[in-house]
């Protein structure tokens, strides 16, 4: 089974929950993107991994065309549903069902790092791109500006042996996106920080975003979801309000190369 197949069963478990709860709350970082690549309505745009088609429908009110694909069928649905316009795809990222040259604007937002393979996607992303088309992707800032660490700290202290990978942050060093980008011929135009600080009303809308989320479904695996329950009520508890809404500040950073 490969790293498409596996994050697709993944995230598909409680999609709708992060398609209706928390994509809204990466608004910030999509429109920083479109603004800098100029998405407009002479624009064919391609989303890789594209959820429930969050940025998808940012990219159709700004006139675009709008291609997505996602590993989670349920997501695909959702998707399809809410923009209708667009054509999705149940797929994997490193291996495209596209032709060569086919879009301007090929998005990777917080995908890149769940593939097998970041290279070869990236490879990927740039075959599907038109010569001087734009690839962003976009991903966690270092870990000083991501308040959400707290969470993925405390998962990783009840698991029973390390996660494999890297981690979150593999990708979010100075330089190291920029060079794997550069490695498969993308020239970089811009490399910036978006702020993107998510707000929840209270624990349980919490509680529900973070279960949606293929990281999460891994690790429940591994424990009860009764004591990451509790464990993620206490470690949250700095970040909650007297009125229960819970505010975590954070920073994406995102990358854009041009296919010369």
């Amino acid at each position: 089974m490969g790293s498409g197949e596996i994050q697709g069963a993944l995230w598909n478990s409680a999609a709708r929950n992060w398609c209706e709860l928390q994509e809204p709350l990466q608004k910030p970082q999509w429109e920083a993107i479109f603004d800098e690549v100029n998405l407009n309505s002479n624009s064919n745009f391609l989303d890789a991994g594209c959820g429930g088609g969050g940025a998808c429908l940012l990219a159709e009110q700004r006139g675009a065309k709008i291609t997505g694909i996602e590993a989670a069928p349920a997501m695909v649905e959702f998707a399809q549903k809410q923009v209708l316009s667009g054509t999705f795809t149940v797929g994997d990222i490193q291996e495209l069902p596209y032709t060569d040259s086919m879009f301007d604007v090929v998005l990777a937002s917080s995908s890149l790092q769940y593939t097998e393979d970041k290279r070869e996607t990236l490879r990927e992303l740039k075959r599907v791109t038109r010569r001087n088309g734009l690839v962003a992707v976009s991903l966690w800032s270092k870990p000083e500006k991501v308040e959400y660490r707290i969470i993925f700290e405390a998962v990783k202290k009840l698991l029973p042996s390390p996660p494999a990978g890297k981690g979150p942050f593999e990708l979010s060093g100075d330089n190291v996106l920029e060079n794997l980008m550069e490695s498969v011929g993308l020239d970089i135009i811009v490399s910036k920080d978006v702020h993107c600080p998510f707000k929840y009303k209270d624990f349980e809308i919490f509680w529900k975003v973070n279960i949606s989320t293929g990281p999460i479904q891994m690790a429940l695996k591994a424990i009860s979801e009764e004591t990451l329950k509790k464990e993620l009520r206490k470690v949250i508890g700095s970040k909650q309000a007297d009125d229960g809404t819970i505010y975590i500040d954070n920073y994406f950073k995102y990358v854009v190369g041009k296919n010369l």
